[in-house]
């Protein structure tokens, strides 16, 4: 008997046991052959009972499930365990449609668009701050005391030295951070930026140059950096905006 069969004769097993009807449905028992002509002539039967007299209906009883036709026959499809059901809540269906879908982004007072806006609130705004190499991750802040807007660091990785106290080429081992060289200037990465095994002899962060021997076949270059005019003279305060 194939899969399709095995499902219909369990199913009518399980309904038909307690209907009794002028014509008389066939039973089947686990472990029975089920001959494909009784079988057929079940299937007839609920067919007809469905749409000559209206259907059947299921209902909870307990932790079992009635089954009743419209013709007055019914059935019981007893539990193997506790069947338990939740009330279900009803929602509204907003119209999002109308919602705003633009891009976010910081502006200053004067709505001069600043950076791309990644998350951020009550004027502390995490930023994707353009440079010639792409953008690197930065803060931009409403300083409320002076009423200026400045950019602070993100994270602030190592950043390793060609030579010794902290001078020479900079490297690091992830350009993606705006970060705070020794002398207090900026430095990000640029469209000079590569991938290169290097040996340093010096290490700066958390305001401490330290002289430290360092080999690394992936370590990326990066350079002094100054912020574009229109941030370093943006009007306070900043604010997110979400373009059209």
């Amino acid at each position: 008997m194939n899969q399709s069969l095995k499902l219909l004769a369990a199913l009518l097993a399980l309904i038909t046991p307690a209907i009794s009807t002028a014509q008389e449905l066939h039973t089947f028992s686990n472990g029975e052959v089920a001959d494909a002509e009784k079988i057929n002539e079940n299937f007839q039967y609920v067919l007809e009972n469905a749409s000559s007299s209206g259907g059947c209906s299921a209902e909870q009883d307990g932790s079992s499930v009635v089954i009743t036709c419209a013709d007055g026959t019914s059935g019981v499809l007893a539990s193997k365990g506790t069947v338990v059901t939740y009330p279900i809540g009803a929602s509204a269906v907003p119209d999002v449609s109308t919602l705003p879908t633009g891009q976010l982004v910081v502006v200053d007072a004067n709505d001069i668009v600043l950076a791309k806006l990644r998350e951020g609130a009550n004027g502390n705004y995490l930023v994707e701050l353009q440079t010639s190499g792409g953008y690197v991750l930065a803060r931009i802040i409403n300083e409320d005391t002076e009423e200026v807007v400045t950019v602070g660091i993100y994270s602030q990785p190592t950043i390793y030295f060609q030579e010794m106290e902290c001078s020479g080429q900079a490297f690091v081992e992830n350009p993606s951070y705006l970060m705070l060289g020794p002398d207090g200037g900026y430095i990000t990465n640029s469209s000079a930026t590569q991938k290169i095994a290097q040996v340093t002899q010096s290490k700066y962060r958390g305001g401490v140059c330290e002289k430290f021997e360092y080999a690394d076949n992936s370590l990326y270059t990066v350079f002094q950096f100054v912020l574009a005019q229109e941030i370093t003279d943006a009007g306070y305060p900043a604010r997110a905006y979400q373009l059209p």
